[in-house]
């Protein structure tokens, strides 16, 4: 009876193990498989922005690589921010879905809004993809040739700046807002013009329904090389793709500090087989000569971090931008 009772126990062991082993190996499979199936990259912004160029040459090259259809969906009906919380309400921590945020979407969103849609923690942060200074662009036949000139008109004119941005909490809001308190303006005097994306500022600034757009050259070029629109400066740094374009400092008004850049996220919880799968194949196109050229002929310079410094950069960031909209009286 003993001896049944043992081999019982043995039999019964042995069924768990090769029970449990299976298990485990269908979890490694079906990560090893990842993606066996169609990605999609969101972009809270409108056709022909930096993100949207941004996720459709990446779109192209991961699925060559993965062999897999990646689609890039634009949501526009709302701002950025609400394209995000949209994004994060309805992705799965699955990595079949990501989004592509600007400095704006974030860090500013949490930066200036003391009730924001979203925390820093509702991310897994995959990648910075690129960064890059920002046009200072106005209508081609403006009155103003320089930054000086234009800065000038501000101060003297409170309450006539029309301003393009995608919200109060958009990365040109926040360089509008720098710029005008540095030269000692009127910022809460200036007026938003909401819009969807640097196309739409490009079209609404030539159009006279806005002063200024400060933001990515991406969106202006077209209409700058049509001769409707004209580049001031480059803010905080000149790009030295475009060396007739001084930098704000080289026109007369220093102190600026706010760029732009993009990064990838997924919602929390994404597994870290997955995260290494995305990153893995990102940081190895955005290191190939060719992407690097592609993005820097549309104006998005390629500039690539990634793993536990570059999240950490990130939270270390909405944390000095709350305290700077404090300053420029923005958060609200």
């Amino acid at each position: 009876m003993k001896k049944i009772t043992a081999i019982a126990l043995t039999l019964s062991l042995t069924l768990s193990a090769l029970l449990t082993g299976c298990g485990s190996t269908s979890d490694s499979s079906d990560q090893a498989s990842f993606p066996d199936r169609q990605v999609e990259i969101v972009v809270g912004y409108s056709a022909g922005s930096s993100p949207d160029l941004l996720a459709r040459a990446l779109a192209d090259r991961l699925s060559e690589k993965w062999g897999v259809p990646v689609m890039v969906t634009n949501k526009t009906d709302g701002s950025s921010a609400t394209a995000i919380k949209e994004f994060l309400s309805t992705a799965e921590p699955d990595g079949y879905t990501i989004t592509i945020g600007t400095i704006a979407d974030l860090c500013l969103h949490m930066a200036v809004n003391k009730q924001p849609l979203y925390d820093a923690s509702d991310f897994t942060y995959v990648c910075q993809t690129s960064q890059y200074p920002m046009s200072v662009t106005v209508k081609a036949d403006a009155p103003w040739n320089t930054f000086g000139e234009l800065s000038d008109w501000v101060v003297k004119n409170p309450g006539e700046l029309l301003y393009c941005s995608s919200s109060m909490t958009g990365a040109s809001a926040f360089a509008t807002a720098e710029w005008v308190n540095t030269i000692g303006g009127d910022f809460n005097a200036a007026r938003l013009v909401p819009i969807t994306g640097s196309s739409d500022a490009a079209v609404k600034v030539a159009g006279g329904n806005a002063t200024v757009i400060i933001g990515s050259i991406t969106g202006v070029l077209p209409m700058v090389e049509a001769g409707e629109l004209k580049i001031l400066v480059m803010t905080p740094y000149a790009d030295p793709n475009y060396p007739d374009i001084p930098s704000a400092e080289e026109s007369g008004v220093s102190g600026l500090t706010f760029g732009n850049w993009n990064g990838i996220v997924m919602p929390s919880g994404v597994s870290e087989d997955i995260l290494n799968t995305w990153r893995e194949a990102l940081g190895e196109i955005c290191s190939d000569e060719a992407f690097i050229d592609q993005m820097q002929k549309v104006g998005v310079p390629v500039v690539y971090a990634d793993g536990a410094d570059w999240e950490q950069q990130v939270l270390n960031s909405i944390e000095d931008y709350k305290q700077l909209a404090e300053e420029l009286g923005l958060r609200k």
